[in-house]
Order: C-alpha cells, then structure tokens, then sequence
C-alpha cells in the first residue's frame, strides 16, 4: 500500500483521474503502486458533494468511490488499499495558471500528509502530472488571500479562463509520471518535519528530471503557503 500524492493540483485536479483511474495498475520505476489493491482517492469536501466531479474522480466504480481528504478518513483508508491525495488542495488551485519560471506548490508548510503516511506506516509515490498548470489562466488578484480562504471555506475562490474566454482549457497535453516510493517508513513522527524537507527535496529532484522531456525545462518548483507567499 501507498500513498500517492499527486502534484500539482491543477483546476479539475487531473491528477488522481490519471494517476489512479485510468490506469490503476500504473508503475512506478520496476515499482506497482497499487499491488492489485484498490486505491481511492480523498477529496475535499466540495469535490465529494458534488455529484458530476464526483463520478469523474472515481470513474463510476463503486469500489473506488471517494473518500473525505481528512486524517481519520485516509488513516481508515491506508489499512487496507492505497490512497490518492493531491496535498497542495484548493490552495494550490488558485496558483494553476501559466507561469513563465515556477511550478507553484502550496506544500510548503504542510506536514499533514507525511504525518499521515508514517503513522500508518507507508511510503509515499510522488506523481507529477506535466501541463496541470497550462490548461486555463487564473486571475493573480489577491491570490494569496484567496489560496488560504478556499481552504478554510473548502470552495475554491478563483475563475478559470480557458481557450478564447471559455471554460473550454487552453491544452489538453497532460502528461503524468510517477516516481520511485519516498521511504516514509524509515522516519518516525518526531522527525515529521525533517521527512517533510527531505521529501520536498526529493520532489525537486524528481521534476528536474523530467521536466525537459515535456517542455519546463525553463521552470521551477517554488514551495509557498501560508507563512511563505509567492510574489506575483
């Protein structure tokens, strides 16, 4: 079993649907994520009461219907499949617009996530979906102020412009790469916050090595949150 994180979060949140769904038997290097487990995916509240994105998530299979993205839920969870979860949450969605240098991610004083998978004593897969953040522009006003409000609302306060004004997004070229297991286990929860630098080192590392292959090779990862905020 495992938990899969999924970066970056993107505006449909593309990620768990690629990484999980479409293909659940996807590999890591020589490594099967889901071990012919089912794995499901924990969601936000707004995503899990909404019936159409709902269905989408879960692909329509019982099976694999949501769970809520809180602790309790995906501890429950992490007993008996593997678990998706896109960490950055509404926050994250509000910085998936193109930028011309950073990758935005709003990880950068989460720790509840590495917490979660040493407690239940498993690794973590990053998986980075390429082109999440190309699909529409967001407006940068206030994005700050807003990326912390949609969380704490669990509704994500932004707009998305797509191809000519519309909701129609602007690419449809996503590519998801899933990375070798970050040894979560060897850590303890009195370390939570040296695992937490460490695995973001780690997905640094994991996107420079491929991000010239899909076009970013010009980019990068730019951690932020609530106490570290991006200029824009």
């Amino acid at each position: 079993k495992y938990l899969v994180c999924v970066h970056p979060h993107g505006f449909f949140a593309d990620g768990p649907v690629l990484a999980v769904q479409t293909n659940r038997s996807f590999h890591t290097t020589g490594v099967s994520v889901c071990h012919d487990l089912p794995a499901v995916c924990a969601v936000g509240k707004f995503a899990e009461a909404f019936p159409i994105l709902r269905e989408l998530i879960n692909g329509g299979r019982p099976e694999s219907a949501c769970i809520n993205a809180d602790r309790k839920s995906i501890l429950a969870a992490l007993e008996t499949k593997s678990v998706c979860l896109v960490p950055g949450g509404f926050s994250e969605l509000c910085y998936a617009s193109p930028d011309p240098k950073y990758e935005y991610h709003f990880i950068g004083d989460r720790k509840g996530f590495i917490d979660a998978a040493i407690c239940a004593g498993v690794d973590i897969v990053p998986c980075y979906v390429f082109g999440a953040t190309e699909q529409y522009y967001q407006p940068g006003c206030q994005r700050s102020w807003r990326a912390q409000m949609s969380q704490k609302l669990n509704v994500p306060l932004t707009v998305p412009v797509g191809k000519m004004g519309t909701i129609l997004p602007r690419t449809h070229k996503l590519t998801s790469v899933s990375f070798d297991p970050f040894p979560t286990t060897k850590y303890t929860r009195e370390n939570v916050a040296e695992a937490h630098q460490d695995y973001l080192a780690y997905l640094k590392e994991c996107f420079d090595s491929e991000k010239a292959k899909h076009g970013m090779g010009h980019k990068e990862l730019k951690f932020i949150g609530n106490l570290t905020k991006a200029k824009l």
